[in-house]
């Protein structure tokens, strides 16, 4: 059989969970720890919960980024887990926060700015987070013994939507119109972007030598690197009907999953974009990552009861049957 007739097989052949918030509020986001031992839950009431197991058992609350609880939360709520570490996370909502989950202690708070965080992100070694702004900048944190201090400031004058390190610390940066810029680990901007869209590129994910880029004209376009910064765009998926908000590698970088607007969850092969597995949903897709090193999915998006009541849940696409 052949690579892709494979993994249709396996696809087709595994179970979804669900698991249900104990209040009414949206998931905002959903990460894995470095180890899968653990998966981080935000939600829109500005509390962050933690699931030991993936077997039913209700998530424990951590932490509340909620001061006044008159004042909204962002849907951009979001908690990123350290590359290295299974007990550190990154937080943004109106402030910057680095969590240890074990000992529930803040090691970092920050406000940038007055802006509303958009993003935040790990480099891959752990030693570097940069947090991006509605105002389009971008912040750049630097871990040192025992905490984190300000490197730099860019001021983009692009459109800045989705950003992640690649393995050499330059940002990548998904753009617009329909680019993708580079800034140097100093917080240089770098000349040689790369135009991957005639519309916004909304969401960017990476692998190995491969780049996903989904845009709001419905595509998700796989990028191979052929030098440093020097990116060759062989295949384009363009499946969906809807704005592509979010897109995910796989652990072993063999597949890419991409959502947005649309009611399913396109599951392709990161080698040529061949479809592999569709992922029905109920609504669009709120956020999306696949475990650190398994073939589990975990996502949310909007869903409803038979009479037209939200639900809160999110879901984990994977298990063995």
């Amino acid at each position: 059989m052949s690579q892709l007739e494979l993994a249709r097989q396996h696809f087709q052949g595994v179970k979804e969970r669900e698991f249900r918030l104990p209040i009414h509020f949206k998931v905002t986001s959903v990460s894995f720890s470095c180890d899968g031992r653990k998966l981080a839950v935000c939600s829109s009431d500005g509390i962050l919960r933690l699931w030991d197991n993936l077997n039913g058992a209700e998530g424990r609350q951590l932490l509340s980024v909620v001061e006044d609880p008159k004042s909204p939360v962002s849907r951009h709520f979001k908690a990123v887990f350290h590359p290295l570490v299974p007990n550190i996370v990154a937080l943004i909502e109106k402030t910057l926060i680095v969590f240890d989950i074990d000992s529930k202690v803040k090691i970092f708070e920050a406000k940038p700015s007055a802006a509303q965080l958009l993003n935040v992100a790990w480099c891959q070694d752990g030693t570097r987070l940069a947090v991006g702004t509605r105002a389009e900048e971008i912040f750049s944190y630097e871990m040192t013994l025992d905490t984190f201090k300000h490197q730099w400031t860019v001021q983009c004058p692009f459109e800045a939507n989705q950003f992640i390190f690649s393995a050499d610390g330059c940002l990548i940066v998904a753009g617009s119109p329909g680019s993708v810029h580079f800034i140097s680990p100093t917080g240089s901007i770098l000349a040689d972007s790369i135009r991957c869209s005639t519309a916004s590129a909304y969401s960017i994910s990476a692998r190995s030598d491969v780049l996903a880029v989904g845009a709001s004209d419905a595509t998700v376009t796989l990028f191979h690197k052929r030098e440093a910064h020097q990116l060759i765009a062989n295949n384009c998926m363009a499946r969906l009907d809807g704005a592509v908000k979010h897109v995910s590698f796989s652990y072993d970088g063999m597949f890419v999953a991409a959502g947005g607007d649309d009611k399913f969850i396109d599951i392709g092969l990161s080698v040529n974009g061949d479809l592999v597995h569709r992922v029905p949903l109920t609504g669009p897709l709120s956020c999306l990552s696949w475990h650190p090193n398994s073939l589990l999915l975990c996502f949310a998006a909007d869903q409803y009861d038979k009479n037209g009541r939200s639900e809160f849940v999110f879901k984990v696409f994977g298990f063995a049957p």
